[in-house]
């Protein structure tokens, strides 16, 4: 079996690795500074464009806040690419939606109370 590894513009490589036969709505495999991107059935990789996200979010709420992304706008994305998204990508958002909610994204600038 020949399994293509799939990077991001920088290297990186993606959480996304297999065959698709839609487009996928992935993630870099990286901390805090992630960004999304698209894998398409014929091997494409394709970053998304802060113009795709405003839009898919139409009159949505702000799904998009500097570099976090909530997970519905993963979903809005594949939706209108009529994909899907990458559910450890959803996972990723998720998480980094909820630490940045709490102020745990920066341990060293954050103290929890005792």
């Amino acid at each position: 079996m020949n399994t293509k590894t799939y990077v991001s513009d920088r290297g990186i490589p993606l959480l996304w690795q297999g065959q698709v036969d839609v487009p996928i709505v992935t993630a870099e495999a990286y901390e805090k500074w992630y960004s999304l991107f698209i894998v398409h059935p014929d091997r494409r990789v394709e970053k998304v464009s802060p113009a795709l996200i405003d839009e898919v979010m139409g009159k949505e709420p702000q799904l998009w806040i500097d570099h976090y992304f909530h997970p519905r706008l993963l979903l809005l994305i594949a939706k209108h690419l009529q994909g899907e998204a990458h559910t450890l990508a959803l996972e990723v958002a998720a998480g980094r939606w909820v630490l940045s909610e709490l102020y745990l994204v920066a341990p060293l600038q954050y103290k929890l109370e005792d």
